[in-house]
């Protein structure tokens, strides 16, 4: 990486080279990266005014903070993996009658949807932990979503409360892609994610006659559409912060 690094100018090398460095060691760059870094490097001769993306300085201390961000992205990838094995077992739950019609026991799921759940809000606390100082309104959300998601967790009937949160963790996408925290790739799952929920949503409204069966096949697909969000938390906390970012032209 050295010799990468050496295509900076001299300037910006005393400025940041000990600082990404340390940033380098914390997430191997990818070929992706790598080009990235090339490019910056070559906007940086041209515009001698290049600043890193976020306002903190990238201590010992921060370096820490980056790695425990990483461990709490995994959380939130496996979160993805039992949401989904939480749906797999209400589609093998028992088909049961009652006045309002049949409908299929869910109930054996409950503990995998409150796993699911703590999980993502370990990768919310993940992004409270790496958000720079001024991403001020990123950070309120994730706390907002926290409690939101794990009502939804105890009782996933409460969709309410979920799509409150869903909303929230969108706040989280888009002020951690301004902050240079969260990777295109990742604000753009999590959007497309909560897009598949409100076209599901919009279909069950426009169905008439909607027995409980038919809700019920709705609500799986709709949370299978949220598997991205999973995704998008704990993959933009593994991939980690963008190393350089250019200012506006």
């Amino acid at each position: 990486m050295s010799a990468l690094i050496r295509l900076f100018p001299g300037a910006w090398r005393e400025r940041y080279e000990e600082e990404f460095l340390v940033l380098l060691e914390t997430r191997p760059p990818t070929v992706g990266d790598r080009f990235d870094i090339v490019r910056g490097a070559l906007d940086a001769r041209l515009h001698p005014q290049v600043r890193r993306g976020a306002e903190d300085p990238i201590t010992d201390e921060r370096a820490a903070d980056l790695r425990a961000g990483r461990k709490l992205g995994v959380a939130a990838v496996a979160g993805a993996i039992v949401w989904v094995a939480a749906f797999g077992v209400v589609l093998m739950g028992p088909v049961r009658q009652d006045a309002e019609g049949a409908y299929r026991d869910g109930s054996a799921a409950l503990p995998l949807f409150l796993v699911a759940m703590v999980a993502i809000v370990f990768g919310l606390v993940g992004h409270v932990i790496v958000f720079p100082r001024g991403a001020r309104v990123a950070r309120a959300s994730a706390y907002a979503a926290m409690p939101l998601l794990l009502l939804f967790g105890i009782g996933p009937w409460m969709w309410p409360f979920g799509f409150a949160a869903m909303i929230f963790i969108a706040i989280v996408a888009l002020g951690g892609l301004r902050a240079g925290t969260w990777p295109l790739w990742a604000t753009t799952a999590v959007a497309l994610g909560l897009l598949g929920v409100v076209g599901i949503a919009v279909v069950g409204l426009s169905l008439t006659g909607l027995d409980r069966m038919t809700g019920g096949v709705l609500f799986l697909l709709a949370g299978l559409c949220l598997v991205p969000v999973w995704l998008g938390v704990g993959g933009s906390l593994i991939a980690g912060p963008a190393p350089i970012r250019l200012p506006p032209a």
